[in-house]
């Protein structure tokens, strides 16, 4: 492969679209709740802040994995490329499962300890209820991006995420309003289904086309715990810094508000 200008460009402007991806998605939310009052628009803010922190833990596994399959494709290991992708997938799924059962295990205790609005609670509570549902898909996306990163087709990232912020620009006035008789209003949990059905989508419409581009491959057979700890071996450090950061930026919103005299301090 030749290097030039123009290759890089290639490569990284597909990633400087997906990486606005979760951005769009919370900006999108914040001007149609806003809509609906401060206290809804609150209840966001939380819900996106931790929804955000629990992120970070999938963001650090595919890290890690991209590192080793961008390392077998410097080696033109190709066929093992797969092997780490299908690891790297039943990883974050088993992550994502974990971690949204942990969710509904202690959501009650969670939302006391940072909340203390009853209002605001309840509101944050009913909307990451649905929104952590969106934890599954998006920890398979990051696998699949892991994997396109690593291999240097990062094309299909881009589009997958022009197509979930698409998708969660529509859905949001759809199902927070509702439409004539066809639709619903769902008030602001429209937003999490939203959000969470955009995901959804992406994330299998990037599937689809590994799957095509693939043909077919047995995931049973390709499952190994050795590219499991080499993934978290490198992934843990990455985790660990992007939740600090992430930890500390939570903290100091946190402080803020509660400092602040005015109406907004009654968030939290």
């Amino acid at each position: 492969m030749r290097f030039s200008y123009k290759n890089i460009l290639q490569i990284v402007w597909p990633l400087i679209v997906s990486g606005f991806g979760q951005s769009i998605i919370y900006v999108t939310d914040i001007l149609f709740l806003g809509r609906l009052g401060e206290t809804v628009l609150g209840a966001s803010a939380i819900a996106g802040l931790f929804y955000a922190s629990l992120m970070m833990v999938g963001f650090g596994i595919s890290s890690g994995l991209q590192v080793l399959i961008a390392q077998k494709t410097g080696e033109s290991k190709y066929e093992e490329t797969h092997q780490y992708l299908l690891n790297g997938i039943f990883l974050q799924g088993v992550a994502a499962l974990v971690f949204i059962w942990l969710y509904f295990l202690s959501n009650h205790l969670l939302m006391s300890v940072f909340v203390s609005n009853p209002e605001v609670k309840n509101a944050t509570q009913a909307f990451l209820n649905i929104r952590i549902i969106g934890l599954f898909p998006y920890f398979l996306f990051y696998a699949y991006r892991a994997f396109y990163l690593g291999i240097g087709r990062t094309k299909i990232i881009s589009i997958a995420t022009i197509l979930m912020s698409i998708l969660n620009l529509i859905l949001n006035p759809l199902l927070i309003y509702g439409w004539s008789n066809f639709i619903q209003p769902l008030n602001y949990v429209g937003s999490a289904w939203a959000s969470v059905i955009s995901e959804w989508i992406s994330t299998f419409i990037i599937m689809i086309y590994y799957a095509d581009s693939k043909k077919s491959i047995r995931f049973i057979s390709q499952i190994k715990t050795i590219i499991w700890k080499e993934t978290l071996v490198i992934s843990t450090p990455l985790i660990f810094i992007a939740t600090f950061y992430l930890c500390i930026f939570m903290v100091l919103i946190l402080c803020l508000y509660r400092k602040n005299g005015d109406s907004s301090a009654g968030y939290f």
